[in-house]
């Protein structure tokens, strides 16, 4: 190949130059430089230091066990060795309450996957309202899970006649547990809200606040479980506290409190709030929010617009007690 002009120039100003040749250019191929790409950074789950606190308090519950489960052994096996008959005795103290405690917590076990299987029913009502089939199965379940709400599916057929779709059906139900089971557990929640923001407005300690609003909210979702049928055991409110706490940590308070801004509170309201009434208002705030989605957990059938809790009203008189109470202090 003859050379071109430039590459004559080329050699004449570096003679160490050599030009490549067409072959060797096609050979060459381009190198795009790519950006280093952005990192991603994995969202931060809030329900995980719950879960990770019930598999801490898990642990800590088969520990206790296990070393109860030492002492009796060795209280039997030392009494076996001074005489049988002592063995015999020890052995039956320790059997008779162990086989009790055992029974109740089997129970209590049971009891409270009740709350696991009431998901379940709400995605199956959700699919009924959708257009799917299988009311019949639905209204079975969920009078075996609660009984007290198999009345409410008897009845139906007296108030709607018995050529009712499915969607009828479930408009009906959520109307009758309005009437039967969301208002009972509506009066528990005001009263512990009430007495909560009370207590905590009044208690001059921080971990008498803290025992006060446990304890609240331990017994508040034992009554309104009772509410909506299941079982009252200790196991089932401590359960369904926790799912309560993992839903708020995952949903926040954000909606609340901006729904409650708008309808009871005002700038000049706020600022007229002293430290103690702002503390209980807080605290009534949280046992309200904990109490409105324990009975979306228990309930079988999610809110609808007419029937969900508002908490304008109660929160009106709500403040006017603290503020009554406050003055007087």
């Amino acid at each position: 190949m003859k050379p071109t002009q430039t590459d004559t120039k080329l050699a004449a100003r570096d003679p160490w130059l050599v030009p490549l040749s067409e072959e060797e250019k096609k050979g060459l191929q381009l190198v795009e430089e790519s950006a280093d790409p952005e990192p991603s950074w994995e969202e931060a789950d809030p329900t995980k230091g719950v879960l990770a606190y019930t598999g801490i308090a898990k642990a800590a519950g088969i520990f206790v066990l296990a070393f109860v489960g030492l002492q009796a052994a060795m209280m039997v096996a030392g009494a076996w060795t001074l005489h049988w008959s002592l063995g015999v005795l020890a052995g039956l103290i320790v059997a008779v309450p162990g086989a009790w405690l055992m029974r109740a917590l089997w129970r209590a076990r049971r009891n409270s996957r009740r709350i696991d299987e009431m998901e379940k029913l709400r995605l199956q009502a959700d699919v009924l309202a959708a257009g799917g089939a299988g009311y019949e199965e639905y209204a079975r379940a969920t009078s075996n899970l609660a009984p007290r709400l198999a009345p409410i599916f008897d009845g139906q057929s007296g108030r709607l006649g018995a050529y009712a779709n499915d969607v009828e059906r479930l408009q009906d139900l959520d109307r009758q547990l309005q009437l039967e089971c969301d208002q009972q557990a509506h009066r528990a929640l005001v009263m512990a809200t009430r007495r909560s923001a009370i207590a905590v407005a009044a208690s001059p300690f921080l971990a008498l606040d803290v025992f006060v609003v446990i304890a609240g909210n331990l017994n508040l979702v034992a009554r309104i479980a009772g509410a909506y049928g299941l079982p009252s055991s200790p196991f089932l409110a401590a359960r369904l506290l926790v799912q309560v706490y993992r839903q708020i940590a995952a949903l926040g308070a954000i909606e609340l409190g901006t729904e409650l801004a708008s309808e009871t509170l005002s700038h000049a309201l706020l600022a007229r709030l002293s430290g103690r009434v702002a503390q209980g208002f807080s605290a009534g705030l949280y046992t309200y929010r904990i109490g409105v989605t324990a009975m979306a957990l228990c309930r079988p059938l999610a809110f609808s617009e007419s029937t969900k809790p508002r908490p304008g009203s109660l929160f009106k008189d709500l403040f006017k007690q603290l503020d009554a109470d406050d003055a007087l202090s």
